[in-house]
């Protein structure tokens, strides 16, 4: 539970799609009410070593009370020679992207929200931060089928790639009640698939889907559907995973199911940022 009451330590911004103008945001009640599906939480900060300590504090209870929206820094000054350091140390927090000019902010949120370090790791440590409880076999295991499933077209092959028995995989996962392997898998690719359309806006979404193996539009839309209740345009209309996983989460977690069935049913819009676990 966040301890600051209404206010925050650092300035807040909503970013929503089409993700061109950053808008301030006084109070997390407030936020609670902009944000929909597809933003971006947004903490200025003015001086990246003096506001460094606000950041570490504010960072995971933001993140626990907001956990569908990516989180980004803004530096309005630029971060100059700290600049690196500051992103280094930033991604081991959560933050996913730090901006650093004015907008539209589009571009430079999309290379690094559609460009994930070791994706695998940062969705299992988000499944932790929702208070999903991961043994270290199923972490390992879960990351590694997030990593490698778009190397592999099926989940037996992925599995004796990296020398877990199916029988085995299948018994951790049931251990913690999580969705066995292959439901795992599936949602990796839909992930995967989703962040190389959210990369590349240009090439047709078609030509994508047959790169990838998908056989066409069609192949891509059945996918994303069955995974994410989304349409392809949707899909590619945001930037980041976390959205795409809340919606997901249910397969991968199911007695989670109904707390983010009511949350939908609640919030028409699709803003699952308040979902509380």
């Amino acid at each position: 539970m966040c301890t600051w009451g209404t206010a925050t330590p650092l300035p807040l911004h909503h970013l929503p799609p089409p993700y061109a103008e950053l808008v301030p945001v006084p109070s997390l009640e407030t936020a609670e009410r902009l944000l929909s599906f597809g933003s971006v939480l947004v903490v200025e900060i003015r001086d990246p070593v003096r506001d460094w300590p606000l950041v570490v504090e504010s960072l995971p209870l933001l993140r626990r009370r907001f956990p569908a929206v990516p989180h980004a820094l803004w530096v309005p000054g630029g971060g100059g020679s700290t600049l690196l350091e500051l992103a280094r140390r930033a991604g081991q927090w959560g933050v996913r992207a730090v901006l650093v000019a004015e907008g539209p902010h589009a571009d430079a949120l999309r290379r690094s929200l559609a460009h994930p370090v070791d994706l695998g790791g940062q969705v299992v440590e988000w499944l932790e931060l929702i208070d999903v409880r991961l043994t270290p076999r199923t972490r390992e295991l879960g990351r590694l089928i997030i990593d490698r499933a778009g190397a592999y077209r099926r989940i037996g092959e992925l599995l004796a790639a990296i020398r877990w028995s199916e029988r085995s995989a299948r018994y951790q996962m049931r251990k913690r009640r999580l969705a066995p392997p292959e439901r795992w898998f599936g949602v990796a690719r839909a992930l995967g698939a989703a962040l190389r359309l959210q990369a590349d806006t240009r090439s047709s979404a078609t030509r994508l889907a047959m790169e990838m193996g998908y056989g066409g539009h069609s192949g891509l839309s059945r996918l994303f559907a069955r995974t994410f209740g989304l349409t392809v345009p949707t899909v590619r209309s945001i930037a980041g995973w976390e959205p795409l996983m809340m919606r997901a989460l249910s397969l991968l977690v199911p007695y989670l199911g109904d707390r983010v069935s009511d949350s939908a049913v609640r919030d028409r819009r699709g803003n699952f940022a308040a979902l509380r676990f």
